[in-house]
Order: structure tokens, then sequence, then C-alpha cells
């Protein structure tokens, strides 16, 4: 589906009527069914879903539409890296892509090399910079000050993104008029990243900066538009921590959201060669911090002390312990913590009384300039890494204890929905032309049935429906208890509050199946085929999944012809 029918809305699908002439009031009948009054009232009550105004309008013109939507980033240093894959991932999205491959200090004819046929997309571009600086913030500022799309979007060379990532990533900014997609990030093996540690209650909503530790996360991986963040350009002249400074102004001024259920950045470390993973002097690491404390002087205080916090906490102490183990921690490696934990309080004075415990005594150490003690192990030290050093902060939303709870939540939400997808692309219901039309049938239904067999629908429904993809049927006790309210109105609507309808029950039934949640997020077109399935159809528009999301078959019928005249 093309960048024309990206703007997300639920609508019901009732084909208009026409005159027959001018004069005449008599009017053309419709080829496919008449919604039922009933109907036509469900699908227009879904409209529920906001949109950035006018941006769907904007990118729908001719004038733009020369202008690729999302300008990608990807910086090279040398021809041994897969840069095939990163093209090649950022390509599989439906929207107008442009990638702009920045060779920094490479031959770009080896690149063009590396990249083989890939390269012979016209919509990959190579850009060449020749500067002599080992660092990736020259390559991204490159490419940045390269692009003209509505978005830009940075990719390191030997990673890639998830099919459709940059189609929901836009869909996400457009309905909530957000500034920044942070991507959800998941390694090899599967493993989801723990960052930004946002409060579950925030998924795919704006989120604060502060409350949801937004800054948790340093790199910006995702989607940004580029109006509102022209003016942001990586530290150059760094060895470390170039994206200190951008991530934090980037958070903390504009309108940011994250939801682990969209497609994800996948990172590969299958190379040994990154450059922001070699190793050097310790003072080396913290130079960033020249360029990170004008901005974090500009920051509220609350902000501030969780920013100085996190940096001792996931920067000095792991320089220190690294080091330490490896033999090679000198007295000038010493020195130099000892000068960033001065420079940590003089900003946040109250900042260290949110670590662990257990980072207490290398925290005296390094503010001394002496060896460290070794840190504390067993159960213990289980129990001290939950514990802040101030204990009255036990509970602060940067003390350990609400960190690890909302960071295994971000990573679990994560792996489940990246491992959900991955499984429905196994199964041959996530690719174009078999997971395009998803009908949502609980206990299965003739509309299924045909849209099956005519469209290559997949249908989601209860175990024992017939569907392609079954969900568990949800308990006695609910079912019993929903039994003994009735069906009087009041017993409904009491049914309805406490979630043991069964609209409510099938859609519970299929947020706890991560393959159908999936599904629903890549669709273009959701059939609700009954009213069981509603609430289900609904929550998938309100994440912002289905381009449209319709009620019964006359409106999926309407809506399918709309799609087969484009």
């Amino acid at each position: 589906m093309g960048a024309s029918r990206r703007s997300l809305s639920l609508t019901d699908s009732r084909p208009s009527a026409t005159p027959t002439s001018s004069s005449s009031c008599a009017t053309a009948k419709s080829p496919h069914p008449e919604p039922s009054k009933r109907s036509s009232l469900l699908n227009r009550s879904l409209r529920c879903r906001r949109r950035w105004p006018d941006s769907s309008l904007r990118r729908n013109s001719s004038v733009r539409a020369a202008e690729p939507v999302v300008d990608v980033i990807v910086g090279v240093h040398n021809d041994r890296r897969p840069i095939e894959r990163a093209v090649a991932s950022a390509l599989r999205n439906r929207l107008p892509i442009r990638v702009s491959v920045v060779a920094h200090n490479v031959d770009v004819a080896l690149i063009r090399a590396r990249l083989g046929t890939v390269g012979d997309d016209d919509r990959v571009r190579l850009l060449e910079l020749q500067d002599g600086v080992r660092s990736p913030a020259n390559a991204f500022n490159h490419g940045l000050n390269h692009a003209t799309g509505e978005f830009v979007s940075i990719v390191g060379s030997d990673d890639e993104l998830e099919e459709h990532a940059l189609d929901e990533w836009v869909a996400l900014a457009d309905r909530l008029g957000a500034d920044m997609v942070i991507a959800p990030v998941v390694r090899d093996g599967g493993e989801g990243v723990p960052t930004p540690r946002v409060r579950a209650s925030r998924f795919g909503r704006i989120a604060d900066p502060d409350r949801d530790r937004l800054f948790e996360r340093a790199a910006a991986l995702g989607l940004q538009r580029r109006a509102p963040t022209e003016h942001l350009r990586y530290a150059t002249g760094l060895p470390r921590g170039e994206d200190q400074a951008y991530g934090l102004e980037l958070w903390a001024g504009h309108r940011v959201v994250f939801d682990p259920r969209t497609p994800a950045y996948r990172e590969h470390a299958d190379q040994d060669d990154r450059i922001t993973h070699v190793f050097g002097p310790l003072l080396d690491d913290f130079t960033f911090l020249d360029v990170l404390r004008p901005v974090l002087e500009k920051v509220a205080p609350a902000v501030r002390r969780a920013v100085a916090a996190k940096i001792v906490r996931v920067h000095l102490v792991p320089a220190i312990r690294v080091r330490a183990t490896a033999g090679s921690l000198t007295p000038e490696d010493r020195a130099a913590a000892a000068g960033v934990l001065r420079a940590m309080t003089d900003l946040a004075p109250s900042c260290l009384g949110l670590l662990p415990r257990t980072l207490a005594p290398e925290i005296r150490a390094a503010s001394a300039a002496v060896a460290a003690p070794s840190p504390v192990r067993g159960r213990l030290g289980v129990v001290r890494d939950l514990l802040p050093i101030d204990l009255r902060a036990l509970l602060h939303r940067h003390a350990p204890l609400r960190l690890q709870l909302a960071g295994r939540v971000v990573a679990r939400r994560t792996a489940r929905s990246a491992a959900a997808r991955s499984r429905a692309l196994t199964s041959g219901h996530g690719t174009q032309g078999n997971g395009d039309v998803v009908v949502v049938a609980p206990h299965g239904s003739p509309i299924a049935d045909g849209l099956r067999v005519e469209h290559s629908a997949v249908v989601v429904g209860y175990v024992g429906s017939g569907a392609s993809v079954e969900v568990p049927v949800p308990g006695a006790r609910s079912r019993w208890f929903r039994d003994r309210l009735g069906d009087s109105f009041l017993g409904r609507l009491f049914s309805r509050l406490v979630g043991v309808d069964d609209s409510s029950r099938f859609a519970a039934a299929v947020r706890r199946t991560p393959t159908a949640e999936a599904l629903l997020d890549r669709a273009d077109l959701i059939v609700a085929a009954d009213e069981d399935a509603v609430l289900a159809s609904w929550r998938a528009a309100r994440r912002g999944a289905a381009k449209s999301v319709v009620l019964g078959h006359a409106a999926a019928a309407a809506a399918l012809a709309e799609r087969t005249s484009r």
C-alpha cells in the first residue's frame, strides 16, 4: 500500500450514493450490501484516532511526491561491515524512503561494491566524507546535513530494522504528533533492551522525560521529525559519548513516544571493530561531559539529578571495573574518575543517594582515588542492588527498585513482541497478500470464511474456531461471573466495567497472545466480524496499527472494493 494511504482512520466504509443526473433525486444503487444501522453506528463509534494535523495531506500532495518521507542515514567506516543488510532492511517499507550511505574515510567504490545489487536501487545514494576523524558523529552529521525528508532515522552499519518498522513508526508519530519515536531494540538471541524504562501505562503515548526515564537511553535510535530537531547535531571531536548531549536535548525538549510493541531496531554484535566499542583511557570516556554540562544546567533539577546518577551508575563505575579487571587501572585513571564524580555531585549534590548500595564502596574509593574493594556477591548483593544508598529514596522513580522493575517490563515486552513477529513471518501470516487483511472472529464466522478464500485474509479467533491464529479460551470463572450478572442493562454495564463481558474477555485473550497482537499491528485492514470482536479491533486501532478497521460484511466489502480500485 502506497504512502498516500497512510492516514490511519477507522471508518464506516459505506459506499456513497451518487445522483444519476443533476435534475433528479434518484440515486444509483450500490453494488455492495448496505450496512445495518447498528453496524454503521458501531463503525462510526470507532473514530477515536488522533492525528498530527494535515500530515497525511502534506505527504499526499504532488508537490511532496518527489521527496522521501523518511531519510535513513547509515554511516560506514570500512568495507568489512555488512552495510548491505542495513540498507536492505530500511528499504522494506511502503513509504517513500531514501537511504543515504555515508562512506566515511573509506573509498566510496569499495562501499558500492559491498552493497552489490542493493546499491542499484534508486532509493539508495552514496555520500562521501573524507575528514580523517575516527568518530561516527561526523558521518551522522553529514547525513543530517543532506536530509530533506520529513523524518530522519539513523541506523548502524551492522544493524538492521525489522520489516515495515519505518511505516509503523511514522504512523505512530503522526497519530500522536510526536517529534521522536524511540525504537525498541532487540539484540542477538532475541534479548530486549530494557531502556528507556518507560512506565507501562505510557506505552504508545507521549512520554514524560523525567517520569518515564527517557535519559536511560542515550542513543537516538528510531525516528525523529526533521523540522523541530533540525538544529540538533552530534558533538564532534569526541572519542566517546558523542550522542549524550544530542539525546538529552532531544528527550528534554520534544514530544517523544516509545512503544515496545512496534517493529524493533535489531542490534547485531557480529563485528569486532565498532568505533564506539574500542577500549581506551578512562579520561577519554568522559570528555563528553564538557559538551553535556551546558545542557544539564538548562534542564530541571530533577532531570539533572537523574542524569548525573545514571552517568555514575552506567558509565563511571563500569569504566573503573573493566580497567581494574584487566589490570590497567592507572593512577591517572583513578584521578580522572574522582574528577568525574566531583563534577556530577557539583551538578546534582544528591545524585549519589539514588544509586544501589552495592556501589557505595566503589564510589567512596573512586572519590578518594584509591583501589576499590570487590563487589558484594550472593543473596546479600542482590538485595543491596535494589536498595538505594539513601533509603529515603527507596520508592523514587530513579532508585534501583523501580528502575529494575520498569526495565524488566520493557525488555520482556520488547522481546515477546519481536518473537511474535518472527513467528508470524515464519508461518507466512506476516507477508503481503497473506496478512494485509485480518478478520477478528472469536467464534468463527461466514464473513471470516469468505474473506479467507477471496482475499487470503488471516483469521484470529478462539481455540477450536478454525482460525488461522488461535487465542486461548478464557477460564470458566469469568464466564460464571458473567452469567450471574445476567443480560439486563445494569448487568451488561457492570460486566463491561469489570471486564467479564464477551468482548472484554476476547480482547484480553488477544492481548495475552503476542502472535495475534503482532498480526493486528501489521494489518492494513482489520475486519471485526461481530460485536465480540469490536474491543480487540478498537485497541489495535488505538495503537495505530491498521490503516482501516471496519465492522461487518458490508463495510468490509466496501473497504476491499476501495482497495481494489486503487
